[in-house]
């Protein structure tokens, strides 16, 4: 067994779990369409939640040679994973809250989880660069710094359109990225 077999299927079974929040807060949500209202910036959160989570398993898999199996390294991992099972599990509500609009919804649990997002971001973003050396080019930092304003700002904003906006720009990060090849 590799050392990278070994630490894996923690976060391999964090992130199912995050995965499973998700999409079954979805199908609660559809489910209930003609009793709750959806609204826009909870399934824009999700989608957030669902692409960000994808780039940090493929993020995992391209630092799989430095998988080191210590205390540290899977507490980091339960500390990211966990961390963001917790932010996944604020989307959506749960079936007994009785909610009658997500956009409701959202405004109260956005920002544990959105702050909950950027700090996994910005661990993961920490642990790429400390890998490279700290010796990633301007742009990386760049657009990695706006990436992390962004979710930070999202979480504090009021004007529901900006959010909607900030959402579907940092989805359109993640989107720009795989056009890149990253």
């Amino acid at each position: 067994m590799t050392a990278f077999e070994f630490v894996f299927p923690l976060f391999g079974l964090l992130v199912g779990l995050t995965y499973t929040e998700m999409l079954a807060g979805l199908a609660r949500a559809l489910k209930s369409s003609r009793h709750v209202r959806i609204g826009w910036l909870v399934p824009l959160l999700g989608i957030l939640v669902l692409i960000n989570l994808t780039m940090f398993w493929y993020g995992a898999w391209q630092m799989r040679h430095l998988a080191v199996p210590t205390s540290g390294t899977l507490l980091m991992t339960l500390l990211v994973g966990g961390t963001y099972y917790l932010a996944a599990s604020l989307v959506f509500p749960n079936a007994e809250d009785n909610v009658a609009d997500l956009d409701e919804h959202f405004v109260r649990t956005r920002r544990p989880s959105l702050i909950a997002i950027a700090f996994c971001n910005l661990l993961g973003l920490a642990l790429v660069a400390r890998n490279a050396g700290w010796s990633m080019p301007p742009i990386w930092w760049i657009v990695n710094a706006i990436f992390l304003i962004v979710l930070i700002v999202t979480a504090y904003a009021q004007n529901r359109r900006l959010i909607a906006g900030l959402l579907v720009l940092m989805i359109g990060f993640h989107g720009l990225g795989v056009l890149l090849g990253r």
